[in-house]
């Protein structure tokens, strides 16, 4: 088991806190659309096994050297079985007598704290210290874990109304008469804001990019 820790911006930290099952990030990788035949090294295709990336031979046996051998591309989030952390905007909580760091408090959850093992309940602590980003979080610090129970590759506009769910997305209730035919659109709409929001440029989802898929659970004696 692996452990990743995954940046989340505010409106997925919320996501998370109302039961989010679901993540996605883009692939960073361009995938091209060249047959087998014609791939070069460095090219990342994808076939039915998942994304997988082109590379030259460098083996011993020099009859091969210079052929193409094949590897997969890994996934922000690992594979089935590895957890993932999230990292949230936080700031330091120090105990005001040993000068430690003793806990963290979230700027995306009304102040919400942890501690960690060197806090012993001392009421002095100095909470006053400003936001750090969250790539500086801690992993102690993490209280959103999640372990993943699978992980697929899909285009982004292949989400299904059932997804927009797990995402955790926000969507406003449809106009009376409207459920049937306009609810996936409402519904999309509000996850296309929700892409753009949390990822560039400001029209990303209009790429239709690649997009890694994972699916989630709660992590149970973390």
């Amino acid at each position: 088991m692996i452990e990743h820790g995954i940046i989340c911006k505010a409106d997925e930290v919320r996501a998370w806190l109302r039961g989010k099952t679901q993540i996605r990030r883009a692939v960073k990788q361009t995938i091209c659309d060249k047959s087998q035949y014609d791939l070069e090294p460095g090219d990342v295709f994808w076939d039915i096994d998942g994304l997988r990336r082109a590379k030259e031979s460098r083996g011993r046996n020099k009859s091969a050297s210079g052929e193409l051998t094949y590897e997969m591309v890994k996934s922000p989030f690992g594979v089935p079985g590895d957890v993932i952390w999230v990292k949230e905007k936080w700031r330091p909580l120090i105990c005001m007598f040993t000068n430690e760091l003793v806990g963290a408090c979230f700027r995306w959850r009304g102040g919400g704290r942890t501690f960690n093992d060197k806090h012993r309940g001392s009421d002095g602590i100095d909470d006053t210290w400003p936001f750090r980003s969250s790539t500086q979080m801690p992993r102690w610090a993490a209280t959103i874990v999640r372990e993943i129970v699978s992980v697929r590759v899909e285009r982004l506009w292949d989400i299904s109304q059932v997804d927009i769910w797990k995402e955790g997305t926000v969507v406003p209730w449809p106009e009376p008469g409207t459920m049937r035919d306009g609810a996936m659109k409402i519904m999309r709409e509000a996850m296309q804001r929700l892409w753009n929001a949390r990822n560039k440029p400001e029209d990303a989802w209009e790429h239709n990019c690649w997009v890694f898929v994972a699916e989630v659970k709660e992590m149970t004696g973390d």
